[in-house]
């Protein structure tokens, strides 16, 4: 019973985050929507788009919510779902 290993805790599988990353996502979260409305605004894709990227968007938000580990690919899917209705 003595003779066991000491308890080690779970390597992560994810490196740490370093200022840079900090930056660099702080930056491309909120120039997501500003391209996306830049886009649908210069292509005028009208109202047509605003359902599905409605319900996209809220779908993206219950993934993200319940999921254990943060995705930065969905955090930007969202970015991006949650300003393509703006017409």
């Amino acid at each position: 019973m003595y003779r066991a290993p000491a308890y080690q805790p779970e390597r992560p599988l994810q490196r740490r985050i370093a200022i840079d990353d900090v930056v660099v996502r702080s930056g491309l979260t909120p120039a997501t929507p500003i391209a996306v409305g830049a886009v649908t605004w210069w292509l005028k894709l009208g109202l047509g788009f605003a359902i599905p990227g409605l319900i996209g968007g809220f779908v993206l938000a219950v993934i993200i919510a319940f999921k254990r580990l943060a995705n930065p690919a969905l955090v930007l899917a969202y970015a991006g779902l949650g300003d393509l209705p703006s017409v």
